[in-house]
């Protein structure tokens, strides 16, 4: 599947929400048209997995952006490979098959939305191998994923 969200609150309603628990994995190919914000994946209230304004991955919880990705931006008009890996609440951020970044405390989401959150910030761009997994990936199964999308 890709999906072109270039326009407004445009995104993929899923038929039923993913229930993600606090062990799971999002991984993902995204290609920014603009560097402003919106959800990649996420649940109506609006938590989930966000590109942020600040041009890192942020995981939004509670309103508010928990630990991005540490150094590494997300450049716009090329393809990224995201992955957010979260083993029992801890999430390791992948930015092209390299861990860049974590966050603690995550919590699990009801996410129903790739491209959007609930009518906030959808993602301005292309998308293309969304997958989420019942299970944390380990860093070798994240690089062997961004070495077959190249």
């Amino acid at each position: 599947m890709q999906s072109d969200t270039s326009t407004a609150d445009e995104c993929v309603q899923l038929s039923s929400a993913i229930t993600t628990g606090t062990t799971f994995t999002v991984s993902l190919w995204m290609k920014p048209d603009t560097g402003d914000s919106g959800f990649l994946f996420g649940q109506d209230n609006p938590n989930g997995i966000k590109h942020g304004s600040n041009g890192r991955i942020n995981y939004q919880y509670s309103g508010a952006d928990h630990q991005n990705s540490t150094n590494n931006l997300i450049l716009t008009n090329i393809w990224n490979h995201i992955v957010v890996s979260v083993n029992s609440a801890t999430a390791t951020f992948y930015i092209n098959g390299a861990a860049d970044g974590t966050a603690s405390n995550v919590i699990s989401m009801n996410a129903a939305r790739i491209g959007g959150a609930g009518g906030q910030s959808s993602f301005y761009g292309s998308m293309d191998e969304v997958r989420v997994y019942n299970r944390a990936l380990s860093a070798s199964e994240v690089k062997e994923l961004y070495n077959q999308g190249r």
